[in-house]
């Protein structure tokens, strides 16, 4: 059984699961004709992501920390996303709120003095967030004032960006950048290039993008290094969009 069987509202494409976000992205995008011709593209090189056992979840227009990428692609297992699921928290799309949970354990208790050190903010900043954290079943406080994380709150798994566009590289790469600021690899899948690809080609590998002509990889996207709460944040919004309104 693979991750889509718990997710029954979604649709299958080879080996990725599609969700629709449950989150509108802000005001109303327009998408040319040409461009979408681009997409079919996007989910075969979904499906060339991740490790072969990974269950691989994608939201097409995804509204991630910053940006909206044509598609977000989460390379998971059935197990982490069963658990989280069952935990029946709501998802932690406040920063802040992610970010206090980064910095705990299941175990091992921080006082909020230390995490208020930790994330170099007041304690009067905490409070609030907290009270709201224990409310919700994402965090226990001790009798002697320790707060300890519940088990299932760990990111997900590995997130990556696509952003499709006909022949605009230079729009793809910049747009692809600026979702390298949430996602662990960032990749622009483009319809055409010019007939000298040198330079598109030094460009996405200088900055560490995917490309791809089609359905066909030119550059490898690099692995990008992002904070724990940075990677807890961006999981939590995946898993907020993958989360259907109770009727």
């Amino acid at each position: 059984m693979t991750a889509a069987t718990v997710l029954p509202h979604a649709s299958v494409s080879g080996r990725v699961a599609v969700v629709r976000s449950s989150r509108v992205p802000p005001g109303r995008r327009f998408e040319p004709r040409r461009e979408a011709d681009v997409h079919p593209h996007m989910y075969t090189i979904a499906q060339d992501l991740g490790n072969c056992a990974d269950d691989l979840i994608a939201i097409p227009e995804f509204a991630g920390p910053f940006g909206i990428a044509d598609l977000a692609v989460l390379t998971t297992t059935r197990d982490k996303l069963v658990s989280r699921l069952t935990a029946r928290i709501e998802p932690l799309v406040h920063e802040l709120d992610a970010a206090i949970v980064a910095h705990l354990t299941p175990r091992r208790g921080r006082l909020i003095s230390e995490v208020a050190q930790l994330l170099a903010v007041r304690e009067a900043a905490l409070e609030r967030r907290i009270s709201h954290l224990k409310r919700i079943g994402a965090i226990e406080q001790s009798s002697s004032g320790r707060l300890t994380r519940h088990e299932a709150l760990v990111p997900l798994g590995r997130i990556y960006s696509i952003e499709s566009k006909v022949n605009a590289w230079r729009r793809a790469l910049d747009q692809a950048r600026t979702y390298a600021l949430w996602s662990d690899r960032s990749i622009a899948v483009l319809g055409s290039l010019p007939a000298d690809r040198g330079v598109p080609v030094r460009a996405a590998r200088s900055s560490g993008v995917g490309l791809a002509l089609g359905s066909r990889w030119l550059v490898r996207p690099r692995a990008i290094r992002h904070s724990p709460a940075r990677r807890l944040w961006t999981s939590e919004i995946f898993l907020a969009a993958l989360m259907q309104p109770e009727s």
